[in-house]
């Protein structure tokens, strides 16, 4: 491999620049996910599901164990509650204790949340798209997007497929904000 320095030493720390929860979000589904997007890539040595790191704590019966996973690119981790959350129930989700890949400590993170009397079976649609759907003459690299009904988990992403006359195209799938938004 060939590669080139930067202009000096990488001190910054990562930390968290979107959570698909915050303590505003009222009655959390208790099938939820939760993604968290990290300003710069993580050490995926150093994120852990050990109580205190990367988990979730409930505020009556003590730490849960989530499924924890990064994306390939370092920058999101997500976690999967196993059992669902126990319904109307105040929980606190951790982000502590990782690295980036330059050894730096990222900035600790938790967020407080109360979960709903149940679970969402609706699932999320596709309420608008870029381009427009039956949009004519795109431009060859436009940069395609959905905006879902409801929060989407990241690791669904590989359901979305993109076709062209019946044809799959390969393309990069990514999850923008985690939320309603995008």
């Amino acid at each position: 491999i060939t590669f080139q320095t930067g202009p000096g030493v990488d001190f910054s720390a990562p930390y968290v620049i979107y959570s698909s929860i915050n303590s505003n979000t009222p009655a959390v589904p208790t099938n939820s996910t939760f993604t968290l997007v990290f300003s710069k890539p993580l050490d995926r040595n150093t994120v852990s599901n050990s109580p205190g790191y990367f988990s979730i704590y409930d505020n009556s019966t003590g730490w849960t164990t989530p499924t924890v996973t990064v994306s390939a690119d370092g920058l999101t981790v997500t976690y999967v509650p196993s059992p669902a959350l126990t319904p109307s129930t105040s929980y606190t989700l951790y982000a502590q204790y990782a690295a980036d890949l330059d050894g730096n400590a990222a900035t600790n993170f938790s967020v407080g949340f109360t979960t709903a009397a149940g679970a969402v079976t609706t699932p999320p649609t596709v309420i608008t798209t870029t381009p427009a759907n039956t949009a004519t003459g795109a431009p060859l690299n436009a940069l395609i997007e959905a905006q879902f009904s409801a929060a989407v988990s990241g690791t669904t992403l590989s359901q979305i497929t993109l076709m062209n006359s019946g044809t799959p195209v390969p393309f990069t799938v990514s999850l923008v904000t985690g939320d309603s938004d995008r």
